[in-house]
Parts: structure tokens; C-alpha cells; sequence
């Protein structure tokens, strides 16, 4: 009778221990590829932050050169004006 129940106890641990290792697995599984999904969308949403950035950047820089030629262009205006003041 002792051996049938170790034999039993045996059976369900050794059941019990294949059900938790494919649980595991399956979870791992679901957690990778959550993980996947995951940093492809930061990716995706990293690319298109980077893009907004970049173009920002140069709309800046045009504007910053924009405004030194317009400044470039006052300055010599206001330069011409001073001269045929004094002259």
C-alpha cells in the first residue's frame, strides 16, 4: 500500500512538475514576446520623435540664419542712412 501511494505521489509530482514547466515556457513566451512588441513600438515612436526633432532643428537654423541676413541687411541699411546723413 506504501508503494502505490509513493508511486502515486510520484506520478502527480512528476504531472504537477510537467504542468509548471509548460506554464513557465508559456509564459516566457507571452513575456518575450510582449517584450518584442513592445520595443518596436518605442522604436517606431523613437524614430518618429527623432524625425520631429530633426526637422525642428533645421526649421531653427533657417530661422537663425534668416534672422542674421536680416539683421546683416538692417545693419548695412542703417550704415547707408548714417553716411548720407553725414555727407
Amino acid at each position: 500500500m506504501l508503494i502505490k501511494h509513493s508511486t502515486e505521489i510520484e506520478s502527480i509530482e512528476k504531472k504537477h512538475t510537467q504542468a509548471l514547466n509548460e506554464a513557465s515556457s508559456k509564459h516566457q513566451e507571452q513575456v518575450s514576446s510582449l517584450k518584442k512588441e513592445l520595443q518596436e513600438k518605442t522604436g517606431s515612436d523613437l524614430k518618429e520623435k527623432e524625425t520631429i526633432i530633426d526637422t525642428l532643428t533645421q526649421e531653427k537654423q533657417v530661422m537663425e540664419e534668416s534672422h542674421l541676413s536680416e539683421m546683416n541687411e538692417l545693419k548695412r541699411e542703417h550704415n547707408e542712412k548714417l553716411q548720407e546723413i553725414q555727407t
